[in-house]
């Protein structure tokens, strides 16, 4: 899928960034996350509401959407940029990169069964 950022493969925003940017191979699957996995760690962040590092500041907005979804499912149906209107108030303290937004939404949506979109910072160039 053009755009895509491995957050429905399981990848964690670190390793998506590996891949993507820093040409390493798609990790195997015994190094990525379970859908439950991904669930649990990313509602775990929201639960912790710290934001470190880089991964834990994606897990912790991954977490934000996720319980969002899940307290209204109909969001499910919004774009990208509509659903980070209604959530601005709880992501604009993270000050999240575009790719982190996009990884934070696939993330979410995967564990809500959904089909990723394309990440908004992954640009592919054609002639």
């Amino acid at each position: 899928m053009p755009g895509a950022d491995g957050a429905h493969l399981g990848l964690s925003a670190e390793q998506a960034l590996g891949v993507i940017v820093g040409g390493k191979p798609v990790p195997p699957p015994a190094e990525r996350s379970s859908t439950e996995a991904l669930r649990l760690r990313l509602l775990a962040a929201h639960a912790r509401n710290a934001p470190g590092s880089y991964v834990e500041c994606a897990d912790l907005a991954g977490g934000i959407v996720l319980s969002h979804l899940l307290a209204h499912p109909e969001d499910a149906r919004l774009g990208e940029d509509e659903l980070y209107t209604v959530l601005r108030e709880s992501l604009a303290p993270l000050q999240l990169t575009g790719f982190m937004w996009g990884w934070a939404l696939n993330a979410a949506r995967a564990c809500c069964e959904l089909e990723p979109v394309p990440n908004p910072a992954i640009v592919e160039v054609s002639q």
